[in-house]
């Protein structure tokens, strides 16, 4: 290419960034995928993850036109905005929960000889049906919510 053609295809590209965090606590969001599609034409898509603060950057994002911007994280609903011009501000995402639902959990252990981790006796017991009852609001991880409620219960209670 030369040099005419790469400052054109500079100038096509912009820089998206921003935060994506949870609606309800405004807690950062990890691991959440960015897509930056361009609405017209052909130019290819760009993408990007979140960090643990729930910051992202998508270099080489479609510029110079409308722009189609997709945050999807797992256990939070599809969040989608279109732009007349890639935003040279960071955007600011607020992803509402949507927790994806279990029919129960079932936890099966086998001992092995010489393990100390299998003979460990912190094994719980999970009630199905007062799993399906957990609100959702307050957290979305279907785990870290079964080790805090009352239907997780040590085997020797």
């Amino acid at each position: 290419m030369t040099g005419t053609a790469l400052l054109i295809v500079a100038m096509q590209q912009a820089t998206l960034s921003g935060v994506v965090r949870d609606s309800v606590d405004l807690e950062p969001i990890a691991y959440a995928q960015v897509t930056v599609t361009a609405t017209a034409g052909e130019a290819a898509a760009a993408a990007g993850v979140s960090d643990r603060y729930g910051a992202f950057v998508v270099p080489g994002a479609p510029g110079g036109g409308a722009v189609r911007v997709e945050v999807a994280a797992f256990g939070y609903a599809l969040w989608t905005r279109t732009y007349e011009t890639p935003p040279s501000e960071p955007i600011r995402v607020l992803l509402s929960p949507a927790p994806i639902g279990l029919e129960g959990l079932e936890v099966s252990v086998a001992g092995r000889a010489g393990d100390p981790i299998s003979l460990s006796r912190d094994a719980f017991i999970i009630d199905s049906v007062l799993l399906r009852t957990l609100p959702t609001i307050l957290e979305t991880d279907v785990l870290r919510a079964t080790a805090v409620s009352p239907s997780a219960s040590a085997p020797s209670d």
